[in-house]
């Protein structure tokens, strides 16, 4: 997550010129890790269960994972020593580059298509 919090910070820093950069990266490093437990969570228990996720889970854990995330990178002070040590995969700018931007997409994608998959599935199994 180093990496793809190095490389958001970069998105947001250089290239959007945001004004907090540190507080943009975390707020979309959250969202994104949400949309995959949100999507996976409401794909099994939709699917096994038939039991769609209320809005208030799907808020608490997007909460819980921007609060884990706040303490982690900003309020440890973690995020100026990823930002000093520019982490990478595999030392490699490009294949950093190409994962965090297939990261980026990959939650995209959960967050249309995953609902769409979960009515989906409702529609299949639980009617």
């Amino acid at each position: 997550m180093k990496v793809i919090y190095y490389y958001y910070y970069l998105l947001y820093s250089k290239i959007l010129k945001e004004d907090q950069p540190h507080l943009t990266t975390i707020l979309a490093l959250s969202a994104s890790e949400s949309f995959f437990i949100n999507i996976t969570l409401g794909t099994l228990l939709t699917r096994f269960y038939c039991i769609s996720l209320p809005m208030w889970i799907l808020l608490g854990v997007s909460l819980a994972l921007l609060l884990i995330n706040y303490l982690y990178f900003y309020r440890s002070g973690k995020y100026k020593i990823i930002v000093k040590n520019k982490p990478m995969f595999f030392s490699s700018h490009r294949l950093s580059i190409i994962l965090t931007s297939l990261f980026l997409l990959l939650s995209a994608c959960f967050l249309i298509l995953g609902t769409l998959y979960v009515k989906h599935l409702h529609d299949l199994y639980c009617i």
